[in-house]
């Protein structure tokens, strides 16, 4: 999976910076686990040369974490935003795991939902 983090808009005449997230669950993070960081940073730009051939990007940085066992847990406090979350907002709809649970599921659930709501679903 890949997540542009970036929140920031660019300023004048220059381009705006990102910050790319890109995970690997399940099977498919066990089987390349083994690898070192190195081939691990080589396996990312690679990753995201093919899925966007057409972007141009310069790695900067790049911070490997790994975990052997995790599960998302939201904070306490997020039930409070719930009714914000499902606020009609127009032309936009809000979808991820952050609107119901924090799993796929929930994520591919709202995304769907939220289609419907816009009347592309």
């Amino acid at each position: 999976m890949t997540f542009n983090q970036s929140t920031g808009l660019p300023e004048a005449g220059r381009r705006g910076d990102s910050s790319l997230m890109l995970f690997r669950g399940g099977k498919g993070a066990e089987r390349i686990s083994e690898l070192n960081d190195d081939d691990l940073k080589a396996l990312a730009a690679h990753y995201l040369h093919d899925v966007f051939p057409e972007a141009r990007y310069d790695i900067a940085k790049t911070e490997i974490a790994r975990w052997s066992f995790g599960a998302p847990v939201a904070l306490p406090e997020r039930a409070e935003l719930q009714e914000a979350l499902e606020r009609p907002l127009g032309r936009i709809a809000l979808a991820g795991d952050y609107m119901e649970s924090p799993n796929m599921n929930s994520a591919v659930t709202s995304a769907q939902l939220s289609l419907e709501r816009l009347g592309l679903g």
